[in-house]
């Protein structure tokens, strides 16, 4: 939802509600998709036309760590530039993931996962996931 919700080339730029509405409509309406990210109220706008809610709910250490090798090197993430000041700000803020209590905290996101009338995986190990990968590669993708 990176890409949905910031302007093209950086993470310093949102985009203006009334694009970000546009092409949310636009990602949902297409035949195929996965959207993924911390974006609670962005996923809102997914969530009745899904099959399947994952959830990736693994331990800060890990993800602060994922989020630290943004920081390594010159590449691009996603395309997009990272500051030294927006990676220390994303830093700060998803390291507030437990004690906020907003759309892209913890709890927005149990809400969501517990809301959601499909079907659900919550994943907590970083082995659950690479099972998951495996097993999905396996069944979707053998003999391409």
């Amino acid at each position: 939802m990176d890409d949905l919700f910031w302007m093209p080339g950086s993470f310093e730029t949102r985009r203006s509600e009334a694009e970000l509405l546009r092409l949310l409509e636009d990602a949902r309406s297409a035949p195929d998709w996965i959207a993924e990210g911390v974006f609670g109220r962005l996923a809102e706008h997914f969530l009745p036309h899904a099959d399947l809610l994952i959830w990736l709910d693994l331990e800060w250490s890990i993800c602060a760590e994922r989020l630290g090798l943004r920081a390594r090197g010159d590449a691009p993430h996603m395309g997009r530039t990272q500051t030294a000041e927006s990676l220390e700000s994303l830093l700060n803020w998803a390291g507030a993931y437990e004690t906020r209590s907003n759309d892209c905290s913890r709890a927005g996101h149990a809400a969501l996962f517990e809301q959601f009338t499909g079907q659900r995986l919550r994943l907590r190990t970083v082995e659950e996931v690479r099972a998951f990968a495996e097993n999905f590669a396996t069944a979707h993708f053998t003999g391409l």
